[in-house]
C-alpha cells in the first residue's frame, strides 16, 4: 500500500461522524451508494451525485486511506491505491455526476483493506458570491472496502464495561478478526436496582448511530444511563457478524439468566458474594 502524508484527525472527524440512512444530504445533495466494495474480480464502481438544490453543485472528491488506532480512533492518510475520476466537477440544478472509482492494485490481498471517499462542496466563484458571513460547506464521507482473497470470519467481542465520571456506561467492544463489523445498533438490558437489590424494573436502552470496527481494534460505546441502573446484558446488530448477544456481570450484583429470553424478564438479582 502506498501511503502519503497523514492528515490530521481533527479535520476529518466531524465528516466521517455523518451517519447517512438514505441518499438525500443537506436536501440539495444525493449520493449513491453508500459504501463501495472491492474484491479479486471486481476493481472499478461507480458513485453517483445528484445536485436536487436550485444552484450549481462544485465538489471535490478525493480517495483516503483509513485506519483505525487500538482505542478506535479513525486515522487518515492520502493514498494512490485509490484513483477517482473527475476528482473536481460542478452539477447544474437537477443533473447527476457519475464518478468512476477505481483500485489502482492488483496484486492479490491477504487482509481486507479499508479507505475513505471524502466529498467536499466547494464555494461558488467570489463573483458569484452574494451572501457575507459564515457559510457551511457540505463534507461528506463514504467507506471502501477491498476484500482479502480468503475471507475471514469476523470476529466480535465484548471486552469490558465500567461507569465512567459524568455518570455514562462505557462499553468495549473489540472487532478480533481481520475484517471489519459495522455496529448499527446496540442495546444494553438492565434494572433500575432499589438500595436493598432485592428487585427492580425493566430499562432497555439503546445506541443506533453506526460505528466501524476495522480489524483488530476496540471501541467504546457510551450509554446515558438512569441511576441506579444495572447492565444484565448486551445485544449488538451487526453487518457482518450477525447478532450478537453478551451476558454482562456488574461488579456489584451477580444477574443470573433463569430462561434464554433476550431481556430483563427471567432474571433473578442477588448480591454478589
Amino acid at each position: 500500500m502506498i501511503r502519503g502524508k497523514t492528515l490530521k484527525s481533527a479535520s476529518i472527524a466531524a465528516v466521517v461522524a455523518i451517519v447517512l440512512n438514505g441518499v438525500a444530504l443537506a436536501g440539495s445533495i444525493g449520493i449513491a451508494p453508500l459504501r463501495v466494495d472491492f474484491d479479486e474480480v471486481e476493481r472499478n464502481s461507480v458513485v453517483r451525485v445528484v445536485n436536487s438544490g436550485t444552484e450549481v453543485l462544485s465538489m471535490q472528491v478525493e480517495a483516503l486511506d483509513w485506519s483505525q488506532a487500538d482505542d478506535g480512533r479513525d486515522q487518515y492518510e492520502a493514498t494512490s491505491d485509490v484513483i477517482v475520476v473527475p476528482p473536481i466537477f460542478s452539477i447544474p440544478p437537477g443533473e447527476t455526476q457519475l464518478v468512476r472509482v477505481g483500485l489502482l492494485s492488483e496484486q492479490p490481498l491477504e487482509t481486507e483493506q479499508s479507505y475513505r471517499l471524502l466529498f467536499t462542496e466547494l464555494p461558488p466563484p467570489m463573483n458569484n458570491r452574494a451572501v457575507t458571513g459564515l457559510q457551511l460547506r457540505m463534507r461528506v464521507s463514504i467507506p471502501v472496502f477491498s476484500a482479502a482473497v480468503i475471507a475471514d470470519e469476523p470476529e466480535l467481542e465484548f471486552i469490558e464495561h465500567e461507569f465512567v465520571e459524568d455518570g455514562r456506561l462505557r462499553v468495549k467492544l473489540r472487532n478480533n478478526g481481520k475484517t471489519h463489523i459495522r455496529v448499527s445498533e446496540l442495546t444494553a438490558f438492565g434494572l433500575i436496582l432499589d438500595g436493598n437489590l432485592e428487585q427492580g424494573s425493566d430499562r432497555e436502552l439503546k445506541l443506533t448511530s453506526a460505528k466501524y470496527l476495522l480489524g483488530g481494534v476496540s471501541r467504546d460505546f457510551f450509554f446515558e444511563v438512569p441511576q441506579d441502573y444495572s447492565i444484565i446484558r448486551l445485544v449488538a446488530q451487526t453487518d457482518t457478524a450477525g447478532i450478537r448477544e453478551f451476558e454482562v456481570m456488574d461488579s456489584s450484583t451477580r444477574l443470573r439468566a433463569v430462561n434464554e429470553t433476550v431481556g430483563t424478564q427471567g432474571y433473578e438479582v442477588t448480591t454478589a458474594r
